[in-house]
């Protein structure tokens, strides 16, 4: 995902006892990784339009509904919430 000459990325690992997310952001002109956050229960990233902060969701009939409010700058989870099947993130100027 590109914005903001940043990149983040999900990898998700799917073993018999537990489902393991984990998030990569990384600078987008030299790809160079910012950092790995282990272990989110998420499958979509928004960037938002005034930067520094993403959210990360897990969205979707199977998903848990857990959104992140992070701060990409600070390097700090800013907010955590769960809406139960959620199935869109839209940012509101």
């Amino acid at each position: 995902f590109y914005d903001m000459n940043k990149m983040a990325e999900i990898k998700t690992k799917i073993t018999p006892h537990s489902k393991k997310t984990k998030v990569e952001l990384r600078e987008v002109a030299e790809l160079n990784k910012v950092e790995t956050l282990e272990g989110k229960q998420c499958n979509c990233i928004f960037w938002s339009p005034a930067g520094n902060v993403i959210i990360m969701a897990g969205l979707g009939d199977s998903a848990s509904g857990k959104i992140e409010f992070y701060d990409v700058h600070n390097r700090v989870i800013m907010a955590e919430k769960e809406h139960y099947r959620a199935n869109e993130v839209l940012w509101d100027p």
